[in-house]
């Protein structure tokens, strides 16, 4: 007959919880780095470097980080945090 093995007695990770403010600070410190970029891709399409297919997607990252922040601070209330 085969042993058993006993089950551990481990307990579960607790919860982290993560701070509205600090959600919307990582997002406008990506989104300044998104537009810094997208503003380099611009003015070398000034000087007639042609046309960089990277401005189009940095144009769709960029909408979508603003929307993501608006999103977030219209629904969440300062102060509240999120558990993950």
């Amino acid at each position: 007959m085969a042993k058993k093995k006993a089950a551990s007695k481990t307990t579960p990770p607790k919860a982290s919880k993560v701070s509205v403010k600090k959600i919307i600070s990582e997002i406008n410190k990506t989104l300044a780095q998104v537009e810094n970029a997208k503003a380099s891709i611009t003015q070398a399409q000034a000087r007639g470097a042609g046309p960089d297919p990277r401005g189009h997607a940095l144009d769709r990252a960029i909408m979508s980080l603003r929307g993501a922040r608006d999103v977030i601070e219209g629904t969440c209330v300062p102060g509240f945090d999120i558990p993950f």
